[in-house]
């Protein structure tokens, strides 16, 4: 019997070699860069930089996970109220301490701060008008339900339990759920009235927040003013001769009557603001807040004034009237070379002419 043997077909596998003067240059090459520290604790440094995200990613994941389960306005006793608040503060928030005008006016500098300082008066009573609300029909309601909710009423056990009778018709399983969820209730609402000063500084902050935004937006308004392009310039002063100054021009009003005006007016917009009560200042509030806040507190002046944005708007204002000055300035030194002729007016006589 004759077997048939197929010859096995053996593949020949691909061969790589280096020559023993590249080997000896690679391997110098890898001893170098291996010993450098970079590549050396590369590895090390690439997993700790892992390890080091991961655990700041989880503690981040944590405290979210405790401010989510504690947060205070989320709460359905708070939520409402803190709600309304937020309607009350944007409504705030619609005027502004600085009279905006629709249409380009002139005025004199006695008018325009006439005019500004009764609008300034009407926006101050608003402001306390809606602090005023947040105090008596929000805060107020809000504390007296709080207080309230801790006292639980048995009068249902008793009705049910006919002065000693115990509940008969409830079973053991049902009244033992009815129990812990009175507890609940009862650990819920005592949480809640401990966290009510905790909520009255909160609406307090938010309250002194809205004051700073309304301050920079009416400094905001001034700039818009002066930028507008159907204006040339922000300001106009009167032109005349006077013997006694050295460029012999006179202004009505002068550059620093000019300044001093802006600076009292942007003075003025931001005590209307610091005037309007505070919310912890309330009597009603002091037994929740005592202790929370220090005299070391938020301050509204110190906020705008240490606030980078209001510091800018400010300087702009500043460098826009000094920049409007100079260039009255620059235009009225044509007038110069009529002095001549405005003091032959004021010397001239007609009869001696005559």
């Amino acid at each position: 019997m004759v077997q048939n043997f197929k010859k096995k077909q053996v593949k020949s596998a691909s061969t790589e070699f280096l020559t023993l003067s590249d080997w000896m240059q690679q391997s110098t090459m890898f001893n170098v860069l291996t010993s450098m520290k970079f590549f050396k604790y590369y590895l090390i440094s690439k997993v700790f930089s892992r390890w080091k995200g991961n655990v700041r990613y989880r503690c981040f994941t944590k405290t979210r996970q405790a401010l989510s389960e504690h947060l205070i306005q989320a709460r359905p006793d708070y939520q409402p109220c803190f709600m309304d608040i937020n309607r009350i503060l944007y409504e705030m928030q619609n005027k502004k301490t600085y009279q905006e005008y629709r249409q380009q006016r002139n005025f004199e500098i006695d008018d325009f701060n006439q005019e500004q300082s009764k609008w300034r008066h009407e926006v101050k009573q608003h402001y306390n008008e809606k602090v005023e609300e947040i105090i008596t029909k929000k805060l107020t309601n809000l504390v007296n339900n709080v207080s309230d909710s801790r006292t639980i009423s048995d009068a249902e056990d008793l009705e049910n339990s006919k002065i000693g009778q115990a509940s008969k018709n409830k079973s053991m399983v049902l009244q033992k759920m009815e129990d812990a969820l009175k507890n609940r209730v009862y650990k819920l609402a005592q949480l809640n009235y401990h966290h009510l000063g905790i909520f009255i500084r909160l609406i307090d902050y938010m309250v002194v927040e809205t004051q700073v935004r309304i301050n920079q937006e009416a400094c905001e308004i001034i700039v818009h003013e002066m930028d507008r392009e159907d204006r040339k310039y922000a300001i106009q002063t009167v032109v005349g001769f006077d013997s006694s100054n050295d460029d012999g021009l006179s202004y009505a009003p002068t550059k620093t009557e000019l300044e001093g005006h802006i600076e009292k007016l942007l003075d003025d917009m931001q005590i209307v603001t610091e005037e309007v009560q505070r919310v912890i200042n309330h009597g009603e509030f002091h037994q929740y807040v005592h202790g929370l806040i220090t005299d070391n507190g938020l301050r509204f002046r110190s906020v705008v004034e240490e606030s980078q944005n209001y510091k800018d708007v400010r300087k702009t204002i500043a460098d826009r009237i000094c920049s409007d000055f100079n260039f009255i300035e620059e235009k009225t030194k044509v007038l110069k070379s009529c002095r001549d002729i405005y003091e032959f007016d004021m010397k001239f006589s007609f009869e001696h002419f005559k």
